[in-house]
């Protein structure tokens, strides 16, 4: 299996954004996010505890925070929202 990786900009609730990568994972049924990405768009956001599964693990507890966000293409050509984004210390990857 070959991940895409795509340059992206992630606008924040409150209009602050920033260009970073996003991994597309057709396996994941989650979006996550680093923490640093939260922090840097200075998004409000909810506390959220859940279970990650990935092929090295089973099913660990973590706690994040939970948001909404927007990306679009770094050329600013089309765009996804985001819907309850959970965040994490380190990406499964």
């Amino acid at each position: 299996m070959c991940l895409g990786i795509i340059p992206v900009t992630v606008i924040g609730s409150e209009g602050h954004s920033c260009q970073t990568y996003a991994l597309l994972d057709d396996g994941a049924d989650k979006t996550l996010c680093d923490e640093r990405l939260l922090q840097t768009l200075n998004v409000s956001s909810r506390p959220v505890t859940f279970q990650i599964s990935t092929i090295n693990a089973t099913g660990s507890t973590t706690i994040g925070r939970q948001v909404d966000s927007l990306a679009r293409n770094v050329m600013g050509i089309g765009e996804v929202n985001l819907k309850n984004v959970w965040s994490v210390k380190r990406l499964p990857i």
